[in-house]
Formats: structure tokens, C-alpha cells, sequence
């Protein structure tokens, strides 16, 4: 019997029982669940025909002590997470094209906002320091829900990407608000100057939900309520398979599980 079924009982709720298996999948790789004989032996011939080749090469002494098996990732393709990957290359594509002199993270993937620094002016704004090494981003730590006044109109290229999902669940240290992400939208509204434009991403489901304290996921028709004065100029779909729509139909939309809704707006 699996340590899975010894910790879950079948008197436990359905939830809970999900809730252990998620968690199973996401710390255990498959091929180390399910790790048959035939992997078992490959890997260890394979140490033992490269052991061999090292006293040949001599530079390294491979031990069994040492080993650190990856047996998932001889696979036919490179694998990905399309959300993060294609959501920032999006993001990097269109400041490439629009060229801003410069430009404002608000809360960004820090993958995202150490490449596009290398080729232009960047400010990151979060709750938490990053402590990114390069001199060319400035950070300043801000509350995305109260923005300083100050900032009114100011900006000409900002972007907040997979970050208004998370505001107000309490899960990176902000306070308990339901209404986190409205508040924060209504604050990139107004630092947005005239005829700027704004990156913004979030994950999207078909019907919405939110997954508490993880991230909610929108509807089109949600987002677009968050933004009533900008106009949106593109909308381009990603979809948890890797699909990559730009100029999306939002009926794209209808019946999907958790893809990526890309939209650049403007004032």
C-alpha cells in the first residue's frame, strides 16, 4: 500500500483526498512514482557506462553518493510552463516595439523584468524587496492598492503581469481584501498617463472562479470591468497547452481551464 493511501483514509473528505494527491504530483516527479524496473536499471547502467568514461576523461570521480537522478526529462520536446515563458515574452516583444524610455514593473516575474532592464530604463514597484543585483533597475516598495499621489498621470509604460490575481488573498503578506484587485486596477488607471500603455496579465477561466488564498481567475468580460476608462488595444490569448492567439476572439474563451489573458491598454 502507497504512503498516499496510508494517509488517506477513505473516511476523509473528497476535498482533502484531492488536496494530498495535488500535492503528491506537484513534489514527487511521475517518473519517480511510478518508477519501474526498467528505469531503475537504465539509470544505474547508464552511471556504471559513464563511470567508466570518467576514468578515461579524469577530471570527475562519479560516487552513488552523489547521485541526484532526473529521470522525467529525456523527452522528445523542451518542456515549458506556458503561462510564465510566453506571458513574458509577450511583454518583452511589445516594449521592444513600442521603445519606452521608461518603463514601471508593478509586482512582474523578476525573469521578466532582469532581461527587459537590459535594454531599457526600469523601475520595479513591490511589496517585497527583490534585491536584483543590476544598476540599471531602481525599485521602490509600494502598495499596488495605494500608489502615491503624486504618480497621477505620470506613467507612460507600466505593466502588471499575473500579479492583480493574488491581491487581497493575504498569500505574500498583503492584507485580507476582496476588493484588493478592483482597487489596485483603479490605481493603474489612474498612474497611466495620456496615450501610455499598460501590460496586464492574468490567469482567466471559463466560469470564473477564485482559488483561495492561491489567485482568482477572470472572466473576459471581469477584466475588462476593472478597466472602464482605458481602452484596450490587443488581447492575446495563451492557453495552458502552449497555444499562443494574439488579436484573440474572447470566445476563445468559452469552456477553457486556466489560460493566460494577455491585454495592453491605453489611456
Amino acid at each position: 500500500m502507497s504512503l498516499v493511501r496510508l494517509l488517506v483514509p477513505i473516511y476523509v473528505p473528497r476535498w482533502m483526498h484531492r488536496a494530498v494527491l495535488r500535492f503528491k504530483r506537484a513534489f514527487i516527479p511521475p517518473a519517480r512514482i511510478n518508477e519501474g524496473c526498467h528505469t531503475t536499471q537504465a539509470f544505474t547502467e547508464q552511471f556504471s557506462q559513464f563511470k567508466g568514461q570518467s576514468c578515461l576523461d579524469g577530471r570527475f570521480e562519479p560516487k552513488q553518493t552523489d547521485w541526484f537522478p532526473c529521470l522525467n526529462d529525456d523527452t522528445p520536446e523542451t518542456g515549458f510552463d506556458p503561462h510564465y515563458v510566453l506571458h513574458t515574452s509577450w511583454a518583452a516583444r511589445v516594449l521592444a516595439k513600442t521603445k519606452p524610455k521608461v518603463h514601471v514593473s508593478f509586482g512582474d516575474s523578476l525573469y521578466f523584468v532582469g532581461i527587459a532592464s537590459a535594454f531599457m530604463s526600469m523601475t520595479f514597484c513591490d511589496i517585497r524587496e527583490s534585491r536584483l543585483p543590476f544598476r540599471d533597475i531602481e525599485e521602490d516598495s509600494t502598495d499596488l492598492t495605494s500608489l502615491p499621489p503624486s504618480w497621477t498621470g505620470t506613467l507612460q509604460s507600466i505593466s502588471c503581469m499575473h500579479v492583480l490575481e493574488h491581491i487581497g488573498l493575504g498569500r505574500y503578506g498583503d492584507a485580507l481584501d476582496a476588493s484588493g484587485d478592483r482597487k489596485a486596477a483603479a490605481e493603474l488607471a489612474r498612474v497611466l498617463a495620456p496615450g501610455g500603455q499598460l501590460l496586464m496579465v492574468v490567469p482567466m477561466e471559463d466560469p470564473p472562479r477564485v482559488c483561495f488564498n492561491a489567485h482568482r481567475l477572470y472572466s473576459y468580460s471581469q477584466v475588462m470591468d476593472l478597466f472602464p476608462d482605458l481602452s484596450l488595444l490587443e488581447f492575446t490569448l495563451i492557453t495552458n497547452e502552449g497555444q499562443f492567439f494574439e488579436n484573440a476572439d474572447p470566445c476563445l474563451l468559452e469552456g477553457r481551464k486556466y489560460s493566460c489573458g494577455c491585454f495592453r491598454y491605453t489611456k
